[in-house]
């Protein structure tokens, strides 16, 4: 089975690594193993060479993309942390990843701004798009369970404990629709 991409989204500062972190959590609890991947992380580690202007995003998300496909391939889900700016830099990711949900964190700006203590606020908030369609939209941690709520609305995560699959299974199985 092949893995699935979980794009967070947002402003830096906004706390994206935070809902990552309970987000894998959540998901360990029911059985759904993943691997974060913070883009700058990536970034600083393997490509240090790499700055952010526009030509050399296309250079990020296609490694990311690059590193995302060989773990997916492996049956990996991936939650990858980013402030992508462009959201023309979100639909590449998107097309490259058979399963891709996006989870956009849209804390104000002013929050975030409080928080940079490096001073790169200001130069990415210029050129940062928001999300129009993300899969989810959250504006802090203790929201979650509305990110679980979404994967199991769309198939992503089996709502049934399986104790109540064996039920379920065994309901079938007495009435003839399945062996």
């Amino acid at each position: 089975m092949k893995g699935m991409v979980i794009l967070i989204r947002g402003l830096p500062f906004s706390g994206k690594t935070k809902v990552a972190e309970k987000l894998k959590e959540e998901l360990e609890k029911k059985e759904i193993h993943t691997v974060i991947i913070d883009q700058e992380t990536i970034r600083k580690s393997l490509f240090p060479e790499i700055d952010y202007s526009y030509d050399n995003w296309n250079k990020i998300i296609e490694r990311l993309n690059f590193i995302t496909g060989i773990l997916t391939k492996e049956g990996l889900n991936i939650i990858i942390t980013t402030t992508v700016p462009k959201k023309e830099f979100v639909q590449i990711v998107r097309e490259k990843n058979e399963s891709f949900f996006e989870v956009f964190l849209a804390l104000p700006s002013d929050v975030c701004k409080e928080k940079d203590t490096e001073g790169i606020f200001p130069d990415v908030e210029k050129s940062f798009e928001p999300s129009d369609f993300p899969d989810v939209k959250i504006t802090s941690i203790e929201q979650v369970d509305d990110i679980i709520r979404r994967f199991e609305e769309l198939g992503y995560i089996d709502v049934y404990d399986s104790d109540e699959e064996e039920e379920i299974k065994k309901r079938l199985q007495n009435l003839g629709y399945i062996d």
